[in-house]
């Protein structure tokens, strides 16, 4: 049943305006029978009694109809909240999931480029052996080395940029999840 607030308001008046009207004919009935005086006393005594019950009862029911009526409010209020904290709970899984994928293909890249790495330092010493061990080909190791330190600049770069992304990625992750806490709290 749910109702507009002005309606509700409308309805509440009406019964509080009747409560009114009720106590007000109760103290005219009660003024006339004592100005009048005899068996009309009792009659606008027994009046003032009903219609002053009838006036508790009417303003009893605004209050209990008031009441129920933010019970029912309060209770959508809660359902609303609890299926938005769980929406929120399910999309900060899912990021959360989708992050911790992230960093575990940036670290295991780096991983790789590492080896890499490794073994392009070790081919630039077996080159530089090679260099000293075999001087007339010294035109052939030259390029080779030359490619190799080349090589060995350009996966350090890439090294240093994955490092700087995945120290990016776990500043938003750790920034994520302080937001979560934040919200649930």
């Amino acid at each position: 049943m749910a109702t507009s607030p002005a309606n509700r308001r409308q309805v509440r008046s009406t019964w509080v305006t009747g409560a009114a009207l009720s106590l007000i004919a109760a103290a005219g009935a009660v003024g006339a029978g004592m100005v009048l005086n005899g068996p009309y006393l009792m009659a606008a005594a027994v009046a003032a009694v009903v219609l002053g019950v009838l006036a508790a009862r009417l303003v009893y029911r605004a209050l209990a109809d008031t009441r129920r009526e933010a019970q029912r409010t309060r209770s959508q209020q809660a359902r609303d909240y609890l299926q938005l904290a769980t929406q929120r709970s399910a999309e900060n899984s899912a990021f959360v999931r989708t992050l911790t994928e992230r960093l575990a293909d940036r670290q295991r890249q780096i991983h790789e480029l590492a080896g890499e790495l490794e073994l392009s330092k070790r081919d630039l010493e077996t080159s530089k052996k090679d260099l000293e061990a075999t001087r007339g080909s010294l035109a052939g190791e030259k390029k080779k080395r030359a490619l190799a330190v080349e090589r060995i600049a350009t996966l350090e770069q890439q090294l240093a940029d994955l490092k700087a992304e995945l120290v990016a990625w776990e500043a938003a992750a750790a920034k994520a999840e302080e937001q979560r806490a934040r919200r649930t709290a």
